[in-house]
């Protein structure tokens, strides 16, 4: 019994202590509960009082790139203009907290005419630059490279070529060296030992403060017999060192293992791939593009080549049809501008071409400017088709509007036999614009397929087309990644994507305060005459109205017997629509011999030979073939863009010729009375005078066929031929139009006039 009783309070126990720890976990869990609460709501309240701009500081911004060349060797004042241009970067306004980048590209200096620079090099040749190079020039770069005043930019060393002698001084200055797949770092005096302290002493200096090689690596260029090697040591650390230094660690026991990196001898030479394997490089780069990607950059790095001194700039409008005429004029004002002082173009492009030459022509202008002088910014304001895209690509830096597009079908008709004629040109624009000869091409024609491609071996990414990848020897070594399509152009983004363009910008008014100009652009100072006439031009409305006055007054002319005012107005007419279509290009001797053709068809039709036959349908399409042609600069559409034009000249024609005839049929009895020019002739005294001086007048005398019936032999409109009896007479109507085979009867005759009317 006892024993029961205990067992039972110690289940009793064991329940309430089970109790007691429960509500002791409960009350712990709603503890740390009310303690979460309590932190979200005060993140929440510091989220509040924040605002959303953490957020924002949490994106991750690119830096922005810019090229200054460095031409090999340096000589006279060349560390000055590099110099001048790295402060032109240093002393931009900063739009990110980001440092820029300056890549200081390593190249030889021109000597001659640019070439093809799509051929690949050959890898067995080796062209050194750089020998030759001034030691003080050289001296004087690296040091403002490596000085506190340049620390607001990252300067990176780019070289595609060999590079030796004293050029290594300003690329050690460097704080990353990138070099292209068949570079390499030779020797400070190719062939000799540097025995000049001062020299030596200069060197070690800029490779302490950057740090950029190893100490061991930059001994063996300055004198190639101490030779590199690589040591690993017993207590696993990696040391670059000389052969002297070498063999004190052999004999101290503290190497583990070694090999060696440059050969002592009377040479130095390191190439891209051996530094690469060291981890003496980051990484490498054969292109633009690929320091994109390697440095992750914002965008296609922009030319730095900047004019010294005050930016003074004016705005280029380069819009509608580019023929010669209007590209000459245009370079023309550049050149007076540049006399005068000017040293900024910005280009407003709005155009869909219009004739390979002339775009080429403006292209090569742009893209030939001494960049240390002049500095030209395009952007893109609608469209830029066909060739016009070259000139949007031959400025050195490029901008987009949110709804503008760049290439795509234009104007003028782009094959490739046209493009094939105009490559030794495309070649030297893609040199000097750093765009590919590629690109340039696929942008300015929808009928050259484009494709990016990767490099096999190394990994580098270009574009190509077809035609131009059969064209390399090392065409096995490129594979297909993706397809473009920029049939209809690229936007602003993927223009930007692809390394094309700096960005989007909502207007032409945001790009003066990136040069922080003084005062607003101006518009290219051209002759008065050429702009009011090239304004007249491309109003739309005004050649729609001349040509409404025009077809109105032919009609009217045609109707009436004789040659009177209606005549005159229509030629003075058609001249002025003639002489605009002139002035914008767009005008050939084609249109003008099928105008005169049609008129002269039209005439027989209405005078010779009433009705409305062959000539009068003839002269019709003859006419209306040569307005529409003297509005664009192609016979027949041969791409979308063409087609679209085509469809909306044809459109244009149609509405203006509707509006002709509308207009005629409701005010008829006013417009015949003031073209036939009775309210500017002298009248007769009265009716009875009028009736002697036509009799008097006439050569025939048709009174005896007043209140005569008779049959149309042709259609009036309103002149025609009728039959009375065995006469046929030529007769009018007062505006009625009378089918053929019809009576008529003779309601008026005045002179050799004969006026009838329908019988009821």
């Amino acid at each position: 019994m006892n024993n029961s009783n205990r067992d039972d309070r110690t289940r009793d126990d064991q329940i309430m202590f089970r109790n007691r720890l429960h509500s002791n976990s409960m009350n712990r869990l709603w503890l740390a509960a009310v303690f979460l609460l309590g932190l979200v709501t005060s993140m929440r309240a510091d989220d509040a009082q924040e605002g959303s701009t953490p957020a924002k500081e949490n994106e991750v911004q690119l830096p922005v790139g810019f090229i200054v060349n460095v031409p090999l060797p340096l000589t006279g004042d060349a560390d000055e203009q590099i110099i001048a241009q790295l402060r032109s970067v240093i002393d931009q306004p900063k739009d990110s907290k980001v440092r820029p980048v300056v890549i200081l590209h390593f190249k030889a200096a021109p000597k001659v005419e640019l070439g093809n620079a799509a051929e690949p090099k050959d890898p067995n040749q080796v062209s050194s630059i750089g020998s030759g190079s001034s030691f003080e020039r050289a001296l004087s770069l690296a040091r403002f490279i490596a000085s506190p005043e340049a620390a607001g930019i990252k300067a990176v060393a780019f070289a595609t070529d060999p590079v030796e002698g004293h050029a290594l001084l300003p690329l050690l200055a460097c704080e990353q060296i990138l070099l292209g797949t068949n570079a390499s770092l030779g020797s400070a005096i190719p062939g000799k030992a540097v025995d000049d302290e001062t020299i030596s002493a200069a060197y070690q200096q800029i490779v302490k403060r950057r740090r950029t090689l190893p100490e061991a690596v930059v001994n063996g260029m300055l004198n190639p017999a101490a030779g590199v090697f690589r040591l690993e040591m017993v207590n696993g650390e990696i040391q670059f060192v000389n052969a002297n230094l070498r063999e004190q660690m052999r004999e101290k026991g503290e190497l583990w293992n070694e090999s060696e990196v440059a050969k002592a001898g009377s040479t130095f030479r390191l190439t891209t791939p051996k530094l690469l394997e060291l981890k003496l490089l980051q990484g490498s780069a054969d292109s633009f593009e690929d320091i994109v990607k390697v440095l992750q950059l914002a965008g296609l790095p922009q030319d730095a080549a900047t004019p010294i001194g005050k930016l003074k700039g004016v705005i280029v409008n380069v819009e509608g049809h580019l023929h010669l005429r209007r590209v000459a004029t245009l370079i023309h004002g550049m050149q007076k501008a540049i006399d005068a002082g000017t040293n900024l173009f910005v280009f407003r492009i709005n155009s869909e071409g219009g004739s390979v030459a002339s775009s080429l022509q403006l292209a090569t202008f742009i893209a030939n400017l001494d960049p240390t002088k002049v500095i030209t910014v395009a952007y893109v304001d609608g469209n830029a088709r066909g060739d016009a895209a070259w000139v949007v690509a031959a400025c050195r830096q490029r901008w987009m509007g949110p709804t503008s597009n760049w290439g795509g079908a234009g104007e003028a008709t782009i094959g490739l036999r046209e493009l094939e004629e105009a490559r030794k040109p495309l070649n030297e624009l893609a040199t000097r614009s750093k765009i590919d000869l590629s690109t340039l091409m696929a942008l300015s024609t929808p009928d050259v397929p484009l494709a990016n491609y990767r490099h096999k071996l190394d990994g580098r990414k270009e574009r190509f087309t077809p035609t131009l990848l059969e064209d390399r020897m090392d065409r096995q070594q490129w594979e297909e990644v993706t397809k473009l399509n920029w049939k209809e152009g690229i936007k602003a983004n993927e223009a930007f994507n692809e390394g094309l363009c700096l960005g989007e910008l909502k207007t032409i008014d945001d790009i003066p305060p990136k040069f922080k100009l003084d005062q607003p652009l101006s518009n290219l100072q051209l002759p008065w005459l050429e702009m009011q006439m090239q304004r007249l031009a491309n109003s739309g409305g005004l050649k729609m109205l001349i040509l409404m006055i025009a077809i109105g007054a032919l009609m009217s002319e045609l109707g009436t017997p004789g040659l009177g005012v209606a005549g005159f107005i229509s030629l003075l007419a058609f001249s002025a629509y003639f002489w605009l279509q002139f002035f914008n290009g767009t005008l050939a001797w084609l249109e003008i011999f099928l105008f005169i053709g049609g008129v002269v068809c039209l005439l027989v039709e209405f005078t010779v030979l009433p009705g409305f036959g062959i000539f009068g349908v003839g002269g019709i399409i003859m006419l209306g073939s040569a307005l529409v042609l003297a509005s664009q600069t192609f016979v027949l559409p041969t791409n979308s863009y063409q087609l679209d034009r085509f469809s909306w000249n044809m459109l244009g024609l149609a509405v203006v010729s509707a509006s002709v005839l509308v207009t005629a049929f409701v005010f008829r009895k006013e417009i015949e009375r003031v073209l036939r020019g009775k309210e500017i002739a002298l009248a007769p005294g009265g009716t009875a005078d009028l009736d002697a001086l036509e009799r008097k007048e006439s050569m025939v005398n048709w009174n005896h066929l007043l209140d005569q019936e008779g049959l149309t032999v042709t259609r009036l409109l309103p002149s025609g031929k009728a039959r009375f009896g065995d006469q046929l007479i030529s007769v009018i109507t007062d505006g009625e139009v009378i089918d053929a085979q019809q009576r008529v009867r003779v309601i008026a005759v005045r002179g050799n006039t004969v006026l009838v009317a329908l019988v009821a």
